[in-house]
């Protein structure tokens, strides 16, 4: 008998004919987009794969272990994980929650500073201060304009970092306002045609931010963006609204695949230079930081031979890494010559609160070597992160050394 198309694809395997509980273990093994394609590919399979312990356990594979909640479709929360995934990038909604340390300048910024990207806010910590533990978590909810990346990096083009930080660090100015003080008056009364492409767009924002000014829009931070903590009797600085919202409705997952470290520029006396990071698989707390404290620590002087003294590949069966709780080190792909810096991802840990990734500058470097940009071998699903720096580049060895810090933060993609 001559084989057809139809017969073929009668005798053809068909996984979703399998039993729930076999086909939920072997969707722990599958890619989300391959099991997309054959829960579309018939109704029988469409009917087989509409099961929410199915899809919980292929996306939990496939976003670095994202817990996902009660959602109406499996399918439809993976197809909105996969378009994510797609536009990953910076994520945004970052705010600090709690600090170990307090600020040279409160008044302005507090550790909210080191987890937004603005180039003009910078995270001063108190003089005396040799190393700081910051915790931050992701929420959803924020107002931010759609043009933020690229304001920001228009201001880094035009600006050097050390200009942004002199002439902003004592105002709490938003983002919009600082755009309109430096370009503003560019190109005002400049005809159309005179201007290309880039520039157009600029006066072009500047217009509509005057008007938004102009309809009330306040030029100072407000909300979470405005820097608000109180002292707790233990020491550590909180954000109490952030505190409060923490699991709740505005709680957000980022699927992080990788870090970026920025140091101040020149202005700054001892800008950070090794570091550790701390991922949450639940939302941070306060009281976290003591913990995380004391593991960091006790890894110090082993992350800083790493930086000075790069090794290929990974590291495992090693005491300082099982004490620690993970069972690897494994070094990153980054925009830095070993030469310059250096960043490795921890791997292993099932713990809730746990050692993500470490790294950090060559001593002595160049201060026009500023940012530390690492991708992650494995992509891991988080709610928060603490962020330790453990030592810093002292330029001003006359003065009480303390901790500064542009920016910390993770690129990805957002569950919410």
């Amino acid at each position: 008998m001559p084989r057809t198309r139809s017969s073929i694809a009668r005798a053809a395997p068909k996984p979703h004919k399998l039993p729930t509980d076999i086909l939920t273990r072997v969707a722990a093994y599958a890619s989300d987009d391959e099991l997309a394609r054959l829960a579309l590919s018939s109704k029988s399979a469409l009917a087989a794969l509409d099961n929410q312990q199915i899809w919980a356990a292929v996306l939990r594979t496939n976003h670095g272990g994202l817990v996902i909640r009660a959602e109406p479709s499996g399918l439809q929360a993976a197809a909105r994980l996969a378009e994510a995934r797609k536009h990953k990038g910076p994520v945004y909604g970052c705010h600090a929650l709690a600090s170990d340390v307090g600020s040279y300048n409160s008044d302005a910024y507090w550790a909210d500073a080191m987890f937004q990207p603005e180039p003009y806010r910078v995270f001063y910590s108190a003089l005396g201060a040799e190393r700081v533990l910051c915790a931050a978590t992701f929420l959803t909810g924020d107002v931010l304009d759609p043009d933020r990346q690229w304001m920001i990096d228009t201001l880094r083009e035009a600006h050097s970092s050390y200009y942004l930080e002199t002439s902003y660090e004592n105002l709490p100015a938003t983002l919009a306002d600082v755009f309109l003080r430096e370009f503003g008056g560019h190109w005002a009364g400049a005809p159309e045609y005179m201007l290309d492409d880039h520039e157009r767009r600029i006066k072009q924002k500047c217009r509509e931010i005057e008007d938004r000014f102009a309809a009330g829009e306040p030029r100072e931070r407000t909300g979470l963006d405005a820097t608000v903590f109180e002292e707790r009797d233990d020491g550590v600085e909180v954000d109490a609204r952030v505190e409060a919202l923490c699991g709740g409705a505005r709680q957000a997952t980022v699927v992080a695949t990788g870090i970026v470290i920025r140091r101040p520029s020149g202005n700054a006396t001892c800008p950070g230079r090794l570091f550790m990071l701390f991922g949450c698989r639940r939302p941070p707390r306060a009281s976290d930081l003591a913990g995380a404290r004391q593991l960091a620590v006790g890894a110090a002087s082993r992350c800083r031979t790493l930086v000075e003294n790069p090794c290929r590949g990974s590291l495992g069966g090693c005491r300082w890494l099982a004490d620690l709780g993970v069972t690897r080190a494994s070094r990153l792909r980054s925009n830095l010559e070993k030469t310059e810096g250096c960043a490795f991802q921890f791997l292993g840990s099932d713990e809730e609160i746990f050692p993500l990734a470490f790294g950090g500058f060559r001593r002595d470097l160049d201060d026009r070597i500023m940012e530390l940009r690492a991708t992650f071998r494995t992509p891991v699903a988080i709610q928060g992160i603490i962020v330790a720096i453990l030592e810093v580049e002292n330029r001003a060895p006359f003065w009480d050394v303390n901790v500064d810090m542009e920016y910390v933060g993770v690129e990805g993609y957002t569950y919410a």
